[in-house]
């Protein structure tokens, strides 16, 4: 049985094209015999151009590298390539309860952060985008998932309190990475004074407690720390201009960093249930690396694509697999028809009466 020829046929008088020639790219040029109509034809689909867009924007391949695969020009893959920036990946909600679940952001601009909600084991369960780390914008990334009986965070501003508020019976576990990063930050890694250097040895040594006994007892040795140096804390100093300080700011703000997260319960929260774990590690070493990679990949995109890149790839680390047909159609803009004289004036410069009597704008019982 012979195989099928790839015979297409015109578009105007519907006869069989014949080949004539390639175009500059390579690709076959038709031609009627009949009418003399010219045209190309390519067995790239709508869904095709999808999945080779989401295999470049996910992956480390650039557009030249790519188009040579494909066999086509890096321009004529940007030009198959622009309407498909409007696809807009969601995250799929699957009403799934998480034991365990880390939330953290990352930052693309001073004005643009991601914040994400994941699972240790690395699935993006929601993000939303935001202006900021606040209250509200935490409320909205929790918004409408199932409360877990664990969250882990990093100790961001209002995430504290979206928490007290959405989920009010979740157990809230410190990142004990970040806390010991934020006293580090006020007394650096080699504290001058005495009592930096001992504070900065419990904030090393709080990340390696592995038991509740231990846990008592560095908790011991904290409290003892706050009385030997308590006065010590409280020196005031004036300053040139006349206003008065404390002497030892910054190591009170480390101070406050520990004291923090023991006074609210925040920090072995990990000891009561070997799921819970005590950092966000997962988060920043293996969802925020790779979008930081994917981004340094892809670098020079504008803010938009940029965005939409990191929502291709959280879409793709789901817990459920994104649908491009589904995604496709959704995101497929629908045409506004318009039902007055007024808009359909401001759509196409004429008014309703000048339509075509039973087709679009008119009813059938008017022709």
């Amino acid at each position: 049985m012979p195989l099928p020829r790839n015979r297409p046929h015109c578009g105007v008088c519907a006869q069989p094209l014949a080949k004539n020639g390639t175009t500059s790219s390579g690709r076959t040029r038709w031609r009627c015999l009949t009418c003399g109509a010219s045209t190309t034809r390519s067995r790239a689909t709508e869904l095709t151009q999808a999945r080779a867009f989401q295999r470049w924007i996910t992956g480390k391949a650039s557009q030249a590298e790519l188009a040579t695969e494909l066999r086509i020009s890096p321009r004529t893959l940007r030009r198959r390539f622009e309407p498909l920036w409007s696809l807009v990946p969601r995250p799929v909600r699957t009403g799934e309860i998480h034991p365990v679940l880390g939330l953290d952001g990352i930052w693309l601009e001073r004005t643009t952060v991601c914040l994400i909600a994941s699972t240790p084991s690395g699935i993006v369960v929601n993000w939303v985008w935001a202006r900021a780390e606040t209250r509200a914008s935490w409320q909205d990334l929790i918004e409408g998932l199932p409360a877990p009986e664990y969250v882990v965070i990093d100790g961001a501003g209002g995430m504290r309190s979206a928490l007290s508020t959405m989920w009010p019976s979740t157990k809230v576990q410190r990142c004990l990475f970040h806390v010991h990063a934020s006293v580090r930050r006020h007394l650096t890694s080699r504290p001058r004074l005495p009592a930096g250097r001992e504070l900065f040895a419990l904030s090393t040594a709080v990340g390696r407690l592995n038991t509740p006994e231990q846990a008592r007892a560095w908790t011991l040795e904290l409290q003892d720390w706050n009385q030997r140096w308590g006065r010590f804390l409280q020196e005031r100093t004036r300053y040139p201009d006349g206003t008065v300080g404390f002497t030892h700011e910054r190591l009170r703000r480390a101070r406050h960093a520990l004291n923090s997260v023991v006074g609210n319960g925040t920090a072995f929260t990990y000891l009561a249930d070997r799921r819970v774990p005590r950092t966000t590690s997962w988060h920043e070493g293996g969802i925020n690396a790779q979008l930081r990679a994917l981004l340094r990949l892809h670098r020079g995109m504008p803010l938009a694509h940029r965005m939409r890149a990191l929502d291709w790839w959280l879409a793709l680390h789901g817990p459920a697999p994104l649908n491009l047909k589904e995604l496709l159609m959704t995101s497929r803009p629908v045409p506004d028809v318009p039902e007055t004289d007024a808009q359909m004036w401001e759509a196409t410069g004429r008014p309703m009466t000048y339509g075509t009597g039973w087709q679009r704008y008119e009813p059938a019982e008017e022709g």
